[in-house]
């Protein structure tokens, strides 16, 4: 990661997150899927249970109807007048659209069924459209199943129709009448409602399924394109920084910061605005550097010409005192030589500092990039803080939704019970009109018309009350899921957390970087000041050394000391113009525009 680019690193940023967009919608989408699945299986069972459960209770209130007329032979009543009553009153009995109840004996004896010509056959051979002895099984099962009663199924054509529907019936023994009790009913409707209510639940799923695709995709476009404006927002000014250092760390001044950053307030206008400032006392200073080489070179030329003909004038003289001279002289460019390592050392002090400036504002420039970075981070942080909270309030509207679910399911209970109550004054009514023979007939009628609609209550409020549990495991398989994605978001999160640390601890060796090169620029001065102080002493030993050739050429002849005096000035003249010539050709490798 630390060889990485900048545009690498925030590319990698954003594959990172457009992955995290693309797992949230597909887990979503899955999610929906299996919801719609486990809601389609829920009512297909819902409603085969209801069905069951329906046409269980309409075997026992028949049941329960003979219990009642069995236990009047208690009280005087016959067995058979027993039967009799009980036949009565369970052929009286309807439910639902068609639903009805017939009775047979052991031995296939129809009892009951609609009060039709069948009632007093023997059905024991009869079969169903597809061969099966359907009422041998009937009674067959019920009496292997005497607790439990027993359901099975067989084919059988509508009325006014050719084509066999399946039933399903159940059918329960009475041991003291050797009675067997059953009903049934087509069920081919369960498909059909299932089917509806499986296209209901697909369209849902799949309208919530391309929301979340678009809403994905719209996220996906909105963080591509905040990351390009940042990107080029960073490495724009980074690259045209590092091209400029480069040409100004080649020697090269001449180029004026570009016009769109002289009046641009961020930190890389900033920077490029001290950079020209830079730039600008650089090249001020280069330029004096060069007019003033060039007046040196030219003194140094016109002192060597004066001194060449001094020298012609006094060379008679120069023998006589030769030996005083030639022990100054060598005294003499004994120092010069100290002067010019001395000023060898300086001009690469100088140079020190110049390197070491260089360093240092490519370390500000450096420092300033990774804080407008921070700040970038910082503002994503927050975008996943807010993402984060948004899912929190889902997570709370899915549970207030459990909890109405649940209150409708008491609400349910209470129609239930409210229903079973009816049923029971409903039977209670049905006993006393049998017992009222014909001038009960009437009142028997609207008993069963009370007795189906509580059914019809309680089958209705427990299909509610099946819904509203699947509503309920539903909502809280949504919170599980927007659980997850809450757990997706702080995982986001703490790699934006690391990230910035990173970010943080790249600022602090940032600074102590800046720090040392503070630290190498102070030591650098210092030696140039030392060296200072010590050209000063070496230009004040050079000038006893030539009081002291000016002694003893008084001593000897006033002309020696002048012959002296210009072998120095030649001397120093040769040497100033050597260092000039070499102050020239470094200044040469520096180009400046016009200030």
């Amino acid at each position: 990661m630390k060889n990485l680019k900048v545009r690498t690193k925030l590319s990698m940023l954003l594959a990172a997150m457009i992955i995290a967009m693309v797992a949230l919608v597909a887990m979503s989408i899955s999610g929906m899927n299996g919801i719609q699945t486990s809601a389609v299986s829920t009512i297909t069972e819902s409603i085969s249970q209801d069905y069951d459960d329906q046409i269980r209770n309409e075997v026992e209130t028949a049941i329960s109807i003979c219990e009642m007329y069995n236990q009047l032979t208690q009280s005087g009543m016959t067995i058979e007048e027993a039967k009799e009553y009980s036949a009565t009153v369970i052929r009286g009995i309807r439910y639902g659209e068609a639903g009805y109840l017939w009775v047979d004996t052991y031995d296939g004896d129809n009892v009951v069924l609609l009060g039709n010509d069948t009632e007093g056959t023997n059905r024991l051979g009869a079969k169903d459209s597809q061969g099966f002895a359907m009422v041998a099984d009937f009674i067959e099962g019920a009496k292997k199943n005497p607790e439990t009663g027993y359901f099975n199924e067989y084919y059988f054509p509508k009325e006014g129709e050719t084509v066999a529907s399946p039933k399903r019936a159940y059918t329960k023994v009475y041991e003291p009448f050797q009675w067997v009790i059953g009903t049934g009913n087509y069920i081919d409707y369960i498909e059909t409602t299932t089917a509806k209510h499986e296209t209901t639940l697909q369209n849902k799923a799949t309208n919530i399924g391309i929301l979340s695709i678009s809403v994905g995709i719209v996220l996906i476009i909105i963080a591509i394109v905040l990351t390009v404006m940042i990107t080029r927002s960073i490495v724009n000014p980074l690259k045209d920084t590092s091209v400029w250092l480069d040409e100004m760390g080649g020697g090269d001044f001449s180029r004026h910061i570009e016009p769109k950053y002289e009046n641009q307030t961020d930190d890389f206008g900033n920077l490029m605005q001290q950079l020209e400032k830079t730039r600008h006392s650089v090249s001020k200073l280069l330029k004096g550097a060069k007019n003033n080489s060039a007046t040196v070179n030219n003194s140094s030329i016109e002192l060597a010409h004066g001194a060449a003909q001094t020298k012609d004038n006094s060379a008679n003289i120069t023998i006589a005192v030769s030996e005083i001279a030639d022990g100054a002289t060598n005294q003499a460019e004994s120092v010069q030589d100290g002067v010019n390592a001395i000023q060898e050392i300086l001009s690469n002090v100088e140079t020190l500092n110049t390197e070491v400036d260089a360093a240092d504002e490519k370390a500000t420039a450096m420092a300033e990039s990774s804080d407008n970075m921070q700040a970038n981070f910082e503002k994503l942080k927050d975008a996943m803080t807010q993402s984060a909270n948004s899912l929190l309030d889902v997570s709370e509207k899915v549970k207030a939704m459990g909890d109405s679910v649940e209150e409708v399911q008491n609400a349910v209970a209470a129609i239930n019970e409210i229903s079973s109550r009816t049923n029971l004054l409903s039977l209670n009514a049905s006993i006393e009109a049998a017992r009222a023979g014909e001038a009960g007939k009437g009142f028997a009628v609207v008993a069963t018309e009370i007795q189906d609609l509580s059914v019809q209550s309680s089958q209705s409020a427990q299909r509610i009350g099946e819904i509203m549990k699947g509503l309920l495991d539903s909502s809280e398989s949504a919170v599980s899921t927007v659980s997850q994605l809450n757990e997706a978001v702080s995982g986001q999160q703490q790699i934006s957390d690391e990230t910035a640390d990173a970010v943080r601890d790249v600022i602090n060796m940032i600074a102590d970087v800046r720090e040392n090169f503070s630290k190498a620029k102070d030591a650098a001065e210092l030696t140039r000041t030392k060296c200072v102080d010590l050209n000063d002493t070496m230009s004040s030993l050079s000038a006893i050394s030539e009081e002291n050739a000016a002694s003893a050429q008084e001593t000897s002849a006033s002309m020696q000391e002048v012959n002296n005096t210009v072998e120095n000035i030649s001397d120093l003249s040769a040497t100033l113009e050597n260092v000039s010539n070499e102050l020239t050709a470094l200044l040469e490798v520096f180009r400046v525009s016009d200030l």
